[in-house]
């Protein structure tokens, strides 16, 4: 990885409701057993205060979909966000899970030190932080389970004058640099066939999508033409500039993930290896990941959709119920009870040479064997820097 992308990413900023928690997802119980964990609606949890001796660890997140409904489990008292306290499914694993909230680049640097324990990232951004976490840390990188995939979340957004990728020829699109987007704008030259003018005739110009959501939004700077970004950015952009009857002023979804491969965008859980090898390593991804399977659940309850969606909200730029619905269709959630199908499939395994190859056009790292890649544990792949592991929620 580049010393100035490292510098980047330290800086930047259906189913039944009456039995629905009776399930057993692969290890993951979702019934209140403990008398001291009494339960009201069949999923209220007591939080409760940990022992100094019960192993802690930090995961770094950001809004997103899935990301936010993960860290919003602690309405549900499945978790507790705090350090020094419990929700249900730590009490049960013996741990504290404690989520850190910060920008999605500034995430990649805080994991890529090693300063945190975990990471909610994309596949497609894990190979280049695997690697500045090698390097900073000397820690492998394991991703241990999905949390959704994006299908149509992660969008090109142009001025309506822009109706094909040939008219975006010249004009600049701006978003965050290196992530998800650029990838995905890397892909759409692709896909549009004009790869070899990719860098020439088709730039990308480095934007933090927080602001730039507004800035475009805004529509007064002519030359902000085509913007880049991901769920919740690009619903401020749409809510403000499409959801008017006044047409003239109106964007265009010019090219967004659904035109990619499926899974070719997959959001993840990812640790440090060494987090995993501590005490209570194993545990602490039992916890989140059946925190991320009841709350991927009820998002697909019909019953319990409007609660859930309420709870999300403040972990979601405060978008409403019907925002929050749209995105799930936009980001198909998922879980552990995915872990398998997903990272297994052939979809998922043939897309990442492409982010292998996206990361060696931008320069994130140096070769291909920098970060060895593999499926499988520990014991299977001792070498591997980047290991997609579903062994942890068997």
């Amino acid at each position: 990885m580049t010393l100035g992308f490292v510098a980047l990413l330290a800086l930047a900023g259906c189913s039944n409701s009456s039995n629905q928690n009776e399930k057993e997802y692969k290890g993951f119980s979702l019934t209140p057993t403990s008398a001291s964990a009494p339960a009201s609606q069949g999923d209220q949890y007591e939080k409760t205060p940990v022992s100094a001796s019960t192993p802690s660890f930090t995961i770094a997140w950001s809004p997103y979909t899935s990301w936010s409904a993960l860290v919003s489990a602690e309405a549900f008292g499945y978790l507790d966000n705090r350090q020094g306290y419990q929700g249900e499914f730590e009490r049960r694993n013996n741990v504290d899970i404690v989520f850190r909230r910060m920008d999605y680049l500034q995430s990649f640097g805080v994991y890529g030190a090693g300063t945190v324990d975990g990471l909610l990232i994309t596949n497609t951004d894990a190979f280049a932080v695997a690697d500045s976490r090698k390097k900073s840390s000397g820690d492998a990188t394991v991703a241990l389970f999905p949390t959704s995939y994006s299908d149509g979340a992660d969008k090109i957004l142009v001025e309506d004058e822009i109706k094909t990728w040939a008219d975006l020829s010249g004009v600049p699109v701006k978003g965050a640099e290196f992530s998800v987007t650029q990838y995905l704008f890397w892909r759409g030259c692709q896909v549009n066939g004009v790869e070899a003018t990719y860098g020439s005739a088709y730039t990308f110009e480095n934007l933090d999508p927080v602001p730039g959501s507004v800035q475009f939004a805004g529509g007064q700077n002519p030359s902000f033409r085509a913007f880049g970004a991901w769920s919740p950015e690009t619903f401020t952009v749409l809510n403000l500039r499409n959801g008017d009857e006044d047409k003239s002023n109106d964007v265009i979804d010019l090219f967004n993930s659904s035109k990619l491969d499926k899974y070719e965008i997959t959001d993840m859980l990812v640790m440090g290896q060494k987090a995993l090898d501590h005490e209570g390593g194993p545990g602490a991804v039992k916890a989140l990941g059946a925190a991320m399977q009841a709350m991927t659940d009820r998002t697909n309850n019909p019953g319990q959709q409007a609660q859930t969606y309420k709870a999300i909200s403040p972990n979601f730029n405060d978008l409403d119920n019907g925002a929050i619905g749209r995105c799930t269709q936009l980001t198909r959630m998922l879980g552990p009870q995915d872990a398998v199908m997903v990272f297994d499939s052939a979809q998922f395994k043939g897309n990442m040479p492409k982010v292998q190859q996206f990361s060696l056009v931008h320069k994130l790292v140096a070769t291909v064997d920098d970060v060895p890649m593999a499926w499988g544990t520990k014991t299977d792949h001792p070498a591997a820097l980047l290991r997609f592991d579903t062994s942890y929620v068997k």
